[in-house]
């Protein structure tokens, strides 16, 4: 594994490569980051994948399955909700 610098002013992340498959891996303290190209999936757990879709420029499609008690949300959308009143 090799440094590659700070991630947003924390300790430093390392990138790994998986030989056989060409895969790239960055970890830091805050997120797993992987290398994906269209089709291919990865799984969160026993009952959530997470597949690419397409890639168009700098925007990317991304299907998530996974049981309907999990609620998905992308995080702009979140934070338009408005706050839950008070009990």
């Amino acid at each position: 594994m090799k440094p590659l610098g700070n991630f947003l002013g924390h300790s430093p992340q390392w990138e790994s490569r998986t030989a056989a498959s060409g895969i790239v891996t960055h970890w830091s303290r805050l997120m797993l980051i992987l290398t994906r190209r269209v089709g291919e999936t990865l799984q969160i757990g026993a009952d959530i994948s997470v597949t690419v879709v397409e890639v168009n420029g700098n925007q990317v499609r991304i299907g998530i399955a996974a049981p309907k008690d999990v609620a998905i949300m992308r995080d702009d959308a979140k934070k338009r909700q408005p706050a839950a009143a008070p009990a």
